[in-house]
């Protein structure tokens, strides 16, 4: 018996947060809008043990990040784009002291640079929340 295929029949693969074994799953639009803040990276860092640059690998288009901060901090033009040349944000963290750890914050001070980019955009704001969501009700 020969029968066509119809989307009931078709098992999809789970998708899951990069990094994790976490299924994804759709977020509310209040959810998917939220401000990405240097608090909810830090609470990210804290919750899953893991920095959130070295563990999700597609967050944001390094490129453009990195153009957006040669406009930002132009006195940084050539440190930016030898680390963005390698197409790696860490790079341009550890080149640019500015952007290193704070004590007090308790974090890379390039995650200010990446919130305050995200926010900026529909979908790299969606992708970040979807994964500071996610990580928070799971590890909560």
């Amino acid at each position: 018996m020969n029968r066509d295929l119809n989307d009931s029949d078709i098992v999809k693969e789970q998708e899951h947060i990069d990094g994790f074994t976490i299924p994804k799953r759709e977020l509310t639009s209040v959810e998917a809008n939220l401000d990405i803040t240097l608090e909810r990276f830090r609470e990210f860092h804290y919750a899953a043990g893991e920095d959130f640059i070295d563990t999700i690998s597609d967050f944001l288009n390094e490129k453009v990040f990195a153009g957006w901060l040669m406009h930002k901090y132009p006195h940084y033009i050539e440190e930016i784009i030898a680390a963005s040349n390698l197409n790696d944000i860490y790079g341009i963290k550890e080149t640019v002291e500015q952007f290193d750890y704070d004590e007090k914050e308790d974090i890379d001070m390039i995650y200010k640079e990446v919130a305050e980019f995200a926010n900026q955009t529909i979908h790299t704001k969606k992708r970040i929340n979807q994964i500071l969501v996610q990580i928070k009700e799971y590890y909560g």
